[in-house]
């Protein structure tokens, strides 16, 4: 349960760094601003899918947690380019 909810505080801090670059982006404008929105949802559509499918073939809580970790640090690195 230890693992579950550091992973979990450590996702949240990840996020909230990766919207913070992501607004600096979207603020800067121009199509540099609108790929970075278009890439935004469609990547949240297809982490959610993932984590649905990824649930209902039996995976585990920490499973659907390191899936969201890996695709936010992988942002999180982009976007710190």
């Amino acid at each position: 349960m230890l693992k579950t909810w550091m992973s979990l505080s450590l996702l949240s801090i990840e996020a909230h760094h990766v919207m913070w670059l992501r607004s600096l982006k979207l603020m800067a404008g121009g199509s540099g601003a609108n790929r970075e929105a278009v890439l935004m949802t469609t990547e949240k559509v297809a982490a959610a899918q993932e984590a649905f499918w990824g649930v209902l073939q039996g995976g585990t809580t920490d499973t659907v947690i390191g899936g969201y970790r890996s695709k936010v640090r992988a942002n999180r690195k982009r976007l710190s380019r």
